[in-house]
């Protein structure tokens, strides 16, 4: 048995308490039959919190192991019918509703639907909250993030997404995390390839997220990369967040960013776009900069 209390720490320190409790690290010190997810802790789990224990509980179900969900009384899980995920019959991979309206289902991402969710989501939150105001950079942004796990993770979880929009602050905010190789090693497979050297991670994670690095490399994207997310958070003031093997980036709503090297590997991507809805375009007018278009 191993029980999980998540801690809503912090972007960073979040992904370290993640790594520590994955099937992957918990096995290599013991057997275990049942993952238990304690859900006592009072504080305010995010989008990007619940995506990655998504993953964390997704990789011990494909061992079989058992999943049990305690304490479980906090309303705005039970809202968002998140340890309903692991039930028996629940199907995962449907668009399936909330009980609350700002929040879209946790959703495990498939190939198949993955353009439909990010244009249902588009609609749902433009009918509902936006009147005359148009969430096309959401929808990019989806599918840029969607693409670079079909793409390049090769996780063996197809990772899972979670959409929430916080009305007083005005704010929408997509996170997705998968248990793939991550970035920076899908970056040095090519790289080693064609320049027959290593990157570090974080010079890794700098290159892909270069303006159109991917166009040339991934069949199913749009046509802009990874790159296009920092345009998508710079045009409305947002805060994106990555973090994917030893490599972070962030990006502050002032348009600054930093790249940083940890010193634990985050196996897979974690992703986490907030944006302004201030600063959302109208439906009518259409935006065109030098790196993407609305």
């Amino acid at each position: 048995m191993h029980i999980f209390k998540p801690i809503p720490y912090s972007f960073d320190l979040w992904t370290r308490q993640i790594i520590s409790n994955r099937y992957t690290y918990v096995i290599n010190r013991r057997k275990i039959d049942k993952l238990i997810i304690d859900l006592g802790n009072k504080g305010f789990l995010e989008p990007y919190h619940l995506v990655s224990i998504a993953c964390l509980i997704e990789e011990y179900a494909k061992q079989n192991i058992s999943i049990e969900f305690r304490n479980n009384n906090n309303q705005y899980l039970k809202d968002v019918r998140f340890s309903d995920y692991w039930t028996e019959n629940f199907d995962r991979d449907r668009f399936t509703p909330t009980f609350i309206n700002t929040a879209l289902c946790l959703w495990h991402i498939s190939k198949e639907m993955m353009f439909n969710y990010a244009f249902q989501a588009q609609r749902y939150y433009e009918t509902h909250y936006f009147d005359g105001l148009t969430l096309d950079p959401m929808n990019t942004a989806m599918g840029e993030i969607f693409n670079n796990i079909f793409d390049h993770s090769r996780s063996t979880i197809q990772g899972y997404v979670f959409t929430q929009y916080y009305q007083k602050k005005e704010k929408i905010v997509t996170s997705v995390c998968d248990f793939g190789i991550g970035i920076p090693n899908a970056v040095n497979e090519m790289w080693k390839r064609e320049k027959g050297v290593l990157l570090s991670d974080e010079s890794a994670l700098r290159i892909a997220l270069r303006k159109r690095f991917t166009t040339q490399s991934t069949p199913n994207n749009k046509g802009f990369g990874l790159d296009n997310l920092k345009s998508i958070a710079n045009a409305l003031k947002g805060r994106l967040n990555i973090i994917s093997n030893y490599a972070s980036y962030i990006q502050y709503p002032t348009g600054i960013n930093t790249y940083e090297t940890k010193n634990i590997s985050f196996p897979g991507t974690l992703v986490s776009l907030e944006l302004d809805c201030r600063y959302l375009p109208e439906m009518e007018q259409e935006i065109v900069d030098d790196e993407f278009f609305l």
